[in-house]
């Protein structure tokens, strides 16, 4: 079902995303469409990522574009309607730290709440464009968010296993640091007693191959460890190769000789993230709606292949360094819409650009045609009118 002649009406719905704000000249109708909405991107974002369903905590915005890309689902409906008890991550201010049930950190504010702050695309810190789209696509929309990195947290320690180009296992350390921690989530048989290094530790079992570890070093202080593409005896053995010394965390090398340490911190530990500014880029063909971001990086300066996942395949192109994820599409559920018919290609890919800009994005296509469409984005100056013409319809702050 092709749903891109919805897209603009959506996006002009959900550019707020709390039922709270449907103004009374929109009615109930627009309130129950939105609740209907967040309702099929829930499903959406749960049946159409690739294959194992996940993605590193550094690649859920991502994730949720690749859902953009493959069910035509525009980002900023995830973004703004992710619900507070979510394990995809907040948007939230104040900054705060909390663990999840599934042992992810995720940022949270008083009440759980969420904040998205739109901005005047005029004024972004981020403002870029396509200059070369393919044959029979155009623009559609532009706008602009101030979020809440959905990462809260920069890994302390970052290391990559690779089987040629593609990423096979990866173990993150991040800490130390202080969270909230509710027990009473943490009773299933997916968190277990455990230790790390001696320490006691809380086992969650994300997947039979994505484990996370919750300790207190002798400080009291919170350290939380993360491995991807390895089931757990496997996990555990190469959880042994990262330690804590203090503030800093340590790789012994001789526990998996072959991995990569794509990232340790030095110096002081990390904070959470700050909000960072999101520049959108709608385009479409007329069958399909793709939402492409750029972000300005925030915090500390993470290499692109320390926030992989397992799966992940590292690439190139006109200089920029890019991790794909890439598969066609799957027969799916009855009663769940999809734009990618089976076998037909997908990608997603996010890549680092030198003018510190992150860029994202995910279609269904080549691979080589979606970094191709990555690489054309450049900056453009705020009074392209390009920007007055496909702008959401929205207000800006007290405006």
């Amino acid at each position: 079902m092709n749903r891109s002649t919805d897209m603009a009406d959506e996006l002009d719905l959900l550019a707020a995303g709390d039922p709270e704000r449907v103004t009374p000249a929109s009615g109930t109708a627009d309130a129950e469409r939105l609740a209907g909405l967040r309702a099929r991107v829930d499903t959406e974002r749960r049946t159409v990522t690739r294959s194992r369903h996940r993605s590193s905590p550094w690649l859920r915005r991502g994730a949720l574009l690749a859902v953009a890309a493959v069910a035509a689902i525009a980002v900023p409906v995830v973004v703004s309607a992710v619900a507070p008890d979510s394990p995809l991550g907040q948007v939230v201010s104040p900054q705060a730290l909390a663990v999840g049930p599934d042992g992810s950190l995720q940022c949270t504010a008083p009440g759980g709440a969420t904040s998205v702050e739109a901005i005047d695309p005029r004024l972004s810190d981020v403002r870029m464009l396509p200059s070369d789209l393919p044959a029979g696509w155009s623009l559609t929309t532009v706008f602009a968010r101030a979020e809440q990195t959905s990462s809260c947290l920069a890994p302390s320690l970052s290391v990559i296993e690779t089987a040629d180009d593609t990423v096979t296992g990866t173990l993150s350390v991040s800490g130390p640091f202080e969270a909230l921690t509710d027990e009473t989530t943490m009773g299933t048989d997916t968190v277990r007693d455990d230790t790390v290094n001696g320490r006691d530790a809380r086992l969650f079992v994300v997947f039979d191959d994505y484990h996370r570890w919750l300790w207190k070093d002798a400080a009291g202080r919170s350290w939380l460890a993360e491995i991807d593409g390895h089931p757990l005896e496997e996990a555990r053995t190469l959880l042994t190769g990262g330690g804590t010394d203090g503030d800093q965390v340590t790789w012994d090398t001789t526990v998996a000789p072959n991995a990569q340490v794509a990232h340790q911190r030095t110096g002081q530990p990390y904070g959470v993230e700050p909000s960072v500014t999101v520049w959108y880029v709608g385009v479409s063909d007329g069958t399909q709606e793709v939402l492409l971001s750029a972000t300005g990086r925030g915090g500390p300066d993470i290499p692109l292949r320390a926030r992989a996942s397992a799966g992940y395949r590292l690439a190139s192109a006109s200089g920029v360094e890019f991790l794909v994820d890439e598969g066609v599409g799957e027969e799916v559920e009855a009663g769940v819409e999809t734009d990618t018919p089976p076998g037909s290609p997908w990608a997603f890919a996010v890549g680092d650009l030198e003018s510190g800009v992150t860029v994202t994005g995910g279609w269904t296509g080549t691979t080589d045609g979606l970094l191709s469409l990555l690489t054309s984005l450049e900056e453009v100056p705020a009074n392209d009118p390009r920007i007055a013409e496909y702008a959401l319809n929205e207000k800006y702050g007290d405006r």
